[in-house]
């Protein structure tokens, strides 16, 4: 038995000297660990590892692979500097064997980088892009290579420091004395190219405020990831830790996040908004049964007498840009192959990403045709399908923007006790739509005011929009829509608009209901004349993911109108969640029970499963309220839906050309091959 304990004590204190080494730099570690996670395990991270190595058609494929390489050798350089300036100013504490510790300081720091380097190459493969993982394989051997022969110099350098002078010209703004000697600092060789970094850090800071949306797109997700990395390396273990342990000072952390907390009340810069100026606010005069009489009765709908008028009410659910592409393709499809059908769609409910794709589906009925029916520009192009038209304009990386806006200029906000506006990461988002939109279409629809829409000759034949999201401070709905929200109709809902007293741009609109955790912020209301925030909005899937709860309410209200105009009324639930069947009202499936950390897992699993149960549960409604009110027994509620396939689109705001094909490829078969659809075609004529 002393053998075993021996050897089993002697594994315990390798274990504590290895946690208390990893601890010393936490942060370093916390940063790599968080690489392997993002390139491996989330699903967005691997769409864009996937899209790195295989889009070759790209024109910025180039310049994505040049700047992801680059900053993966800067992530390298500052996991490895920056841990052994902290270990050498930080060494780890409470260690069983301060010898054995010593040891394992001097070989973390590359291994720390070699790590960092290998995610990326883990992730590859396990994209099946063999040869780019390969590759980063083969860096991360070279790098440590590097790091193994040169440690040894670069510990001695941090130990050197040379004398730098202050330039005369700061001298003299500090107004010392012409015969003062200048001041000095204390600088290693490692220092300055730190200080490099978090110099850059701050360039690269402004160029993405001056340029929000065409240099995040430029350089790429995945670099513009690891800069953000790289800075708070530098940041975090050298400015906040390193530099007050040399000067026998506590580290600023805590300080740090005391600051943040203690002014979080006066910094935010996420005010919804505003449309550009002289645009008028957006009108509320007509409810839903008005609105609807005068729809109805417009020379638009060119009815016959002796048949039953379809009336479409569509339903998209949410799901960030994958949910904008189906709902958007799909709909353009149903219009491309029966051109009656927006003479027959009077509202669109939508939530998160299909409300961006219903408003993009809006905009491209609007959309004037040009010479030869052109609507579009596909690769200098003119398109005349309505289809491919909307896979183009939401076909386009609109993460890049958003996470660049997220990991610098909003980080810094936080800490700043006056709000900036232009740094607000929602407004990057909205451009980088607005920006899509105007390169392929040739005009800036969707930055012109969301009520703009329903202008002049397009008054009745743009199906009206009801654009769901969730009031904060209650965890009620609210709606932006061109139609007066009456709480006569959507019981305890609130009106964005009675919130604001200005209008807003169309992209904001959608983004009100897309406001998903954490990458897009809570938005904020308040009138022009007001100081204090009304209230804050965010994504609409906190209430009610498939839209469907609006719609039964819209069709509760106009149902009565039905057998007086002879009106037939049809639902197309537009459902983007791989493998959801199709709404039943028998017994729910009992899935299995919870077997692992019950006491902590109960209750996160319950609120997030009572969020789709609420959005199941409408579903089921609505498809009841249809068929149960139809004149005869043909089918009423259709339910279009992405299939379960080996690859699965992520949520995020950016479709690899994979995804896109595997969305377009589901769509095809739909058309050709779905009874439902053929059955929709059959009752819109």
């Amino acid at each position: 038995m002393k053998p075993l304990w021996a050897f089993l004590r002697n594994s315990l204190g390798v274990a504590t000297d290895l946690f208390a080494v990893l601890l010393a730099c936490r942060l370093s570690t916390l940063l790599t660990l968080l690489g392997f996670v993002f390139f491996v395990l989330v699903g967005q991270g691997r769409e864009f590892v996937e899209a790195l190595a295989s889009e070759t058609q790209d024109p910025l494929y180039w310049a994505h692979q040049l700047f992801f390489l680059a900053a993966v050798l800067i992530w390298f350089g500052t996991t490895w500097l920056t841990s052994i300036a902290l270990l050498a100013n930080q060494p780890a504490r409470a260690v069983s064997d301060p010898a054995r510790a010593r040891k394992i300081e001097r070989f973390m720091p590359r291994t720390l980088g070699f790590l960092a380097v290998a995610s990326v190459a883990i992730g590859s493969i396990a994209m099946a892009q063999y040869l780019q993982g390969a590759g980063y394989i083969f860096l991360a051997v070279i790098l440590l290579a590097i790091a193994w022969r040169y440690e040894d110099g670069m510990r001695e350098a941090l130990a050197r420091k040379s004398r730098v002078a202050v330039p005369a010209k700061i001298n003299k703004l500090l107004r010392r004395a012409p015969k003062e000697a200048p001041l000095e600092f204390s600088v290693s060789g490692i220092t300055r190219a730190l200080l490099v970094v978090f110099g850059a850090s701050w360039v690269l800071l402004t160029l993405f405020v001056v340029s929000p949306v065409w240099l995040p797109q430029g350089i790429g997700t995945l670099a513009i990831v690891l800069f953000a990395w790289s800075s708070w390396l530098v940041f975090g273990n050298f400015v906040l830790t390193c530099v007050p342990r040399m000067n026998h000072a506590p580290t600023l952390f805590l300080v740090l996040i005391v600051w943040a907390v203690a002014i979080s009340s006066c910094n935010d810069n996420h005010r919804v908004r505003e449309a550009g100026a002289g645009a008028s606010a957006v009108p509320h005069e007509l409810g839903v049964r008005e609105h609807f009489d005068q729809w109805i009765a417009s020379r638009e709908r060119g009815r016959d007498p002796k048949r039953r008028y379809p009336v479409v009410i569509v339903a998209a659910e949410g799901g960030g840009i994958r949910a904008a592409y189906w709902t958007a393709t799909l709909l353009a499809a149903i219009q491309e192959r029966e051109p009656s059908f927006v003479r027959h769609v009077y509202a669109i409910s939508g939530v998160s990403g299909g409300s961006v794709g219903a408003l993009v589906f809006d905009a491209l009925l609007a959309q004037g045709r040009g010479a030869g029916g052109k609507l579009c520009d596909v690769q200098g192009r003119a398109e005349t399908n309505i289809e491919r038209c909307a896979g183009q304009v939401l076909g386009e990386d609109f993460l890049s923007p958003a996470l660049a806006a997220f990991l610098f200029p909003d980080l810094v906000q936080r800490f700043l006790p006056f709000p900036v506006e232009r740094f607000d990461r929602a407004r990057a988002l909205e451009g980088s739509w607005e920006d899509a939109w105007r390169t392929r279409m040739g005009n800036d629809r969707l930055a012109e005011p969301f009520d703009a829409l329903w202008k002049g000759d397009r008054a009745w034949r743009i199906p009206s929009l009801l654009l769901n999201a969730t009031w904060v401070e209650t965890g009620k709905r609210m709606i932006a829509s061109n139609l007066a929200v009456d709480a006569g109709i959507f019981n305890d809902t609130a009106d964005v608009f009675s919130f604001i007293d200005y209008p807003i741009p169309a992209s904001t609109a959608a983004h009100l209901s897309a406001r998903f955790t954490y990458v897009s912020p809570a938005g904020s209301l308040r009138k022009r004349s007001e100081k204090e925030i009304a209230a804050h909005v965010v994504d609409g899937g906190y209430f009610e993911n498939s839209g469907t709860a609006t719609a039964l309410d819209v069709l509760s209200a106009i149902y009565s109108r039905g057998e007086k105009l002879n009106l037939d009324f049809v639902v197309v639930y537009v459902n983007n969640d791989p493998g959801e069947e199709e709404t039943s009202t028998a017994a729910p499936v009992r899935p299995a029970p919870l077997r692992w950390l019950t006491e902590l897992m109960s209750p996160i699993d319950a609120l997030f499963n009572t969020r789709v149960a609420r959005g199941t549960y409408s579903q089921s409604l609505t498809k009841e309220f249809v068929e149960a009110n139809a004149p005869d027994k043909r089918r009423r509620y259709f339910h279009f839906g992405l299939k379960q396939e080996k690859f699965a689109p992520p949520l995020g705001w950016f479709l690899s050309a994979k995804s896109r094909r595997s969305i377009d490829e589901q769509r095809r078969e739909l058309i050709e091959s779905s009874p439902q659809f053929q059955e929709l075609l059959a009752v819109l004529k």
